[in-house]
């Protein structure tokens, strides 16, 4: 977890992963039209399939479960940043934009659904895992 107290540099510095591990973060989009809509995955400039098919099936869920645009799973180059610290992480990687907090109605399926997105979240991480034991 991250407190807010540290710098990125701190937190992925604090974070010990292996070619074992399943890796996920978690983020929120926003935009300035508040009719931005949908989730995205992203991934490393070097992955690998587990790493693809990993961050599609997260976005596809999300997609579905919130009944939001699947906006694809995206290279971290294509991202706004260019690169993510993340996806310097080892094991299988991904970043989910779950959805836009700058609309109001991306915002309300999330809200409404989160309990099963998450369950659907921790199933795909389980299959990943099992994958890599």
């Amino acid at each position: 977890s991250d407190d807010n107290s540290e710098t990125l540099g701190q937190y992925l510095k604090r974070i010990v992963t292996g070619n074992g591990s399943v890796v996920i973060e978690f983020h929120f989009d926003s935009a300035s039209n508040p009719l931005a809509t949908g989730t995205t995955s992203l991934i490393g400039g070097d992955a690998d399939n587990n790493d693809k098919h990993f961050g599609a099936e997260l976005v596809e869920a999300t997609s579905q479960i919130l009944g939001i645009k699947n906006r694809g799973c995206i290279s971290e180059s294509e991202s706004h940043r260019g690169r993510l610290g993340l996806m310097r992480e080892k094991g299988i990687v991904s970043l989910l934009e779950i959805c836009f907090i700058s609309n109001k109605d991306d915002l309300k399926q999330y809200q409404e659904n989160k309990t099963i997105l998450a369950g659907k979240i921790a199933d795909i991480v389980i299959k990943y895992e099992n994958l890599i034991q």
